[in-house]
């Protein structure tokens, strides 16, 4: 049965569970999707808890914190928050050095052959 152009319509107005769902598309193509599971268990199980518990919870971790005990937890993911910017900024320097040789090979072909050639990115 062919749809009407109302339901059509309706089809392509943002809501809940496409935003979801294309965060998990996106996540998954770039590799966080486990990352995704488990702020989305830690999230489920807060939603869960009692506000009192919550509450409790949050100040017994900041006293873990005052007493040194997490120290090793928070330093450990400082280092790879550190590494994941460093990483990304790494990529992107390399992304850019192999844009500049790419346009450098074009040129000299292009002088070579005395030709306007096209790219090959497509």
């Amino acid at each position: 049965m062919a749809k009407t152009q109302n339901e059509q319509n309706n089809h392509n107005k943002p809501n809940i569970w496409g935003m979801l769902r294309d965060v998990a598309i996106a996540s998954l193509n770039k590799g966080q999707f486990p990352m995704a599971i488990v702020g989305g268990l830690f999230f489920t199980t807060l939603l869960k808890m009692d506000s009192a518990e919550v509450t409790r919870l949050v100040f017994e971790t900041l006293n873990l914190f005052k007493s040194f005990h997490l120290v090793g937890w928070g330093l450990s993911g400082v280092s790879i928050l550190g590494w994941y910017l460093n990483s990304k900024w790494l990529w992107g320097m390399h992304r850019d050095e192999i844009e500049r040789i790419s346009q450098e090979k074009k040129e000299l072909q292009q002088h070579l052959t005395g030709k306007n050639l096209s790219s090959s990115n497509k």
